[in-house]
């Protein structure tokens, strides 16, 4: 496993999203998650909280057969597993994850792979000696705070699983059982009209959900059709989803979520605007505003028949320029210099930058026609934009290997797939061999009946053998806007030319209050 643990440090690792719950540095690697973030976001895939869902296996563990097949001989249903980093300096805040103990049905073992004699793991306040290579029960119900006085980083294999009768059989109880105290229940929710969160509609209730969700006492099922609302409100805001789910996670009281929303500083208009426009979503009311015709006859045949659009100059070529100047600043690297394209930071999550908000990008977004484009193609104009991150594909180097993704879709695998847009902006002239986005053309015309020809999981779908599909990359200049079907795979692709490849991701969405 240690062996292992070399290759698996050179993936992708995320900082953990509970920024408040500690000091220094810690992440995440995620081994197996929720099947539904199966293709999700790194740190939607680094989530242990989930209730009545399939937990699925990624990538990563593959690169580790001897974990893999240890995780296979352990006789427990397995649910989340990771590796988790805590650097040295580093110190986990004393917290609680209420309910996460084998009384309530679950458990939480740690398996160090590398740890030091500096290490202390501390449970209810008592000292947890755990040595590499053996695994252990805590029970996580109970204060527990970690702090690593060495000089190397600790590193456990974290599983979390159903606490069966074998389990509970080995864990021998050396306390009275305590009863959880929960200090709010799923009756306890805020209306969405409650404004008293940063006078924000529907944000208090977001944020007690996620509290809720956290001490598992939230049944996430029966909240399941308010999750394009949780999403509308966050893009609204001008927030982006991953960055708001983070600071909602971090969070823990609400003067702190009040401060957060003031130092974004939306005006008193903003967010009139934004409670309104929330409001009709949550009434279910549709706008009767006109929809534009922007697109011609010509563009639209092409869009129904193929599935994606290329429209010229969205963008100025000084707009593209200050776009990508902003992202060279991001990464601190200078594009005279190739050497400092190539880097291993959290500011990275594959081609992904982590860069959400920035006035030049949010500008872009602002632009009449984008939205009017978006606007024609779902036929309606009561549409939200995203906020969305930017993408920086290199070259690939005898050192630096395209890492993905590769084709794929962003959704889950059900027939019928209902409609939905994709979309970004190349920020660089794109070349066919310059990193650029691919994808099926027509496959949305098909893929209903292509998932029912195939008697297989939403998941496994996804694994396909890319070499046999019409795939068509796309070349197109800076500036140009990119739409395409959600029902098409796509991805972006190795980079053989020179220069960078940079995209920022824009796209609009319809809230569906039954979904």
């Amino acid at each position: 496993m240690q062996r292992e643990l070399q290759l698996l440090a050179q993936q992708h690792w995320c900082a953990h999203v509970n920024q408040a719950d500690y000091t220094g540095g810690w992440d995440v690697l995620a081994l197996r998650c929720a099947g539904k973030h199966q293709q999700a976001h790194a740190i939607l895939q680094s989530f242990a909280i989930e209730q009545d869902t399939e937990w699925r296996d990624l990538p990563a563990l593959d690169l580790a057969p001897t974990v893999k097949t240890f995780l296979g001989q352990l006789p427990v249903p397995i649910k989340s597993v990771r590796l988790m980093r805590l650097q040295p300096g580093a110190m986990i805040k004393p917290h609680r994850d209420y309910g996460l103990c084998v009384e309530q049905g679950e458990a939480r073992l740690h398996l160090p792979l590398q740890t030091n004699v500096d290490l202390q793991f501390y449970v209810a306040g008592r000292l947890v000696p755990m040595q590499e290579g053996q695994l252990w029960y805590i029970n996580a119900d109970q204060m527990h705070w970690v702090e690593n006085k060495g000089t190397s980083a600790r590193i456990n294999l974290v599983i979390d699983c159903e606490a069966n009768d074998w389990l509970q059989q080995q864990v021998q109880m050396q306390a009275p059982h305590q009863q959880v105290n929960p200090a709010s229940g799923p009756g306890a929710l805020a209306a969405s009209a409650d404004l008293s969160l940063g006078g924000i509609f529907h944000l208090l209730r977001l944020w007690q959900k996620i509290q809720l969700k956290i001490q598992r006492q939230l049944d996430t099922a029966a909240y399941a059709d308010e999750w394009s609302l949780d999403t509308a409100v966050l893009d609204l805001c001008g927030i982006g989803l991953e960055p708001g789910l983070q600071a909602l996670h971090q969070f823990h009281q609400t003067a702190d979520i009040v401060s957060w929303i003031q130092s974004i500083s939306l005006t008193k208009a903003q967010i009139t605007d934004i409670n309104q426009k929330l409001q009709l979503k949550a009434d279910t009311a549709l706008s009767t505003e006109p929809v534009p015709q922007v697109l011609n006859q010509a563009q639209l045949e092409f869009w129904h028949s193929q599935g994606y659009l290329v429209i010229p100059g969205l963008l100025t070529k000084e707009q593209c320029k200050r776009s990508c100047d902003v992202i060279w600043q991001y990464l601190q690297a200078d594009p005279a210099k190739p050497d400092s394209w190539y880097q291993n930071t959290d500011k990275m999550q594959k081609i992904m930058l982590q860069l959400f908000r920035h006035p030049v990008l949010d500008a872009n977004r602002k632009q009449p026609l984008i939205r009017q484009i978006f606007e024609q193609l779902w036929q309606s104009t009561d549409l939200i934009m995203t906020t969305d991150r930017v993408s920086f594909n290199p070259p690939e180097t005898q050192a630096w290997r395209f890492p993905g993704p590769d084709l794929h879709w962003d959704i889950e695998l059900i027939a019928p797939v209902p409609f939905g847009t994709q979309g970004l902006i190349y920020l660089t002239d794109t070349t066919e061999q310059q990193g650029a986005f691919c994808c099926v053309p027509g496959f949305h015309l098909q893929i209903d009946g292509w998932i029912s020809s195939h008697n297989e999981h939403p998941t496994e779908l996804q694994q396909q053998d890319w070499s046999g599909w019409p795939v068509k990359a796309i070349a197109a200049k800076a500036g140009d806007l990119i739409i395409w079907h959600q029902a098409l795979p796509h991805g972006a692709s190795r980079n053989k030319a020179q220069w960078p490849r940079m995209v920022q991701y824009i796209n609009m969405y319809q809230v569906n209050t039954d979904a």
